[in-house]
């Protein structure tokens, strides 16, 4: 008797590939939803996202109040996430100015990565005040000749503030551990990427991701840039 092998064709389909079947009509139907745009659309890879500057010349991740010391898994950090764009931030400076360079270059990548988000939603993409939950805030104000931009982080209780203006740190450059809490502040959504001079060594280059969850076809709802606490900026 000759050995027959089962028709796969005929067998029930696994769960894994009912699952892949469902999510890529999700993506298409989004597809084809969209309003037509000059603009590329946005890279779609699905990734799951946990950066650690450590090695790229942006700050480690802080460790975030409450946050799961036994899974960390469950941090939002190590959710699927979709990438939605990529922005850069620049700052020039001479060897003794290098730390403030680099922060007001991680600011300014942070600024136009908000930004390009509010764009893609269709919100003031300048002179605005946007609340990203309750513990940052984002002014931006134009200028004649550029724009000022004020970061504020409230942690345990103290406010830190970025300010910079015109692409220049206002202020002494702020402990590393700063920058990194910012970033975690935006549950995912944002992240640095890397920081690094040019090798002229007077530019430094900041680039900053945004992200969205993982099958979304636009910016979650609680995608920063779409947090409802959004008004017009605070004059100093």
């Amino acid at each position: 008797m000759d050995a027959r092998l089962p028709d796969l064709s005929r067998q029930p389909k696994s769960r894994a590939g009912m699952i892949a079947t469902a999510l890529v009509g999700v993506a298409l139907g989004t597809a084809c939803n969209r309003a037509p745009s000059a603009e590329p659309p946005p890279v779609q890879d699905t990734l799951s996202v946990y950066i650690d500057g450590g090695e790229s010349g942006a700050p480690p991740r802080a460790p975030r109040d409450g946050a799961s010391a036994t899974d960390p898994a469950k941090s939002p950090e190590h959710l699927p996430r979709t990438l939605a764009f990529e922005m850069a931030g620049v700052a020039r400076a001479d060897a003794k100015q290098a730390e403030a360079a680099r922060q007001a270059a991680v600011v300014e990548a942070f600024a136009q990565a908000l930004i390009e988000a509010r764009r893609l939603r269709r919100q003031p993409t300048a002179d605005f005040t946007a609340r990203l939950g309750p513990r940052l805030t984002v002014i931006h104000r134009s200028l004649g000749d550029g724009c000022e931009i004020e970061v504020s982080l409230t942690h345990r209780g103290e406010e830190i503030r970025f300010e910079v203006k015109r692409g220049v740190l206002q202020h002494e450059p702020r402990n590393p551990d700063s920058l990194a809490r910012l970033f975690d502040e935006t549950n995912g959504e944002f992240a640095l990427l890397e920081t690094r001079w040019l090798p002229s060594g007077d530019e430094c280059i900041a680039r900053v991701a945004c992200f969205r969850p993982a099958g979304m076809g636009t910016l979650a709802p609680e995608t920063i840039a779409g947090h409802p606490d959004d008004e017009p900026p605070i004059e100093p």
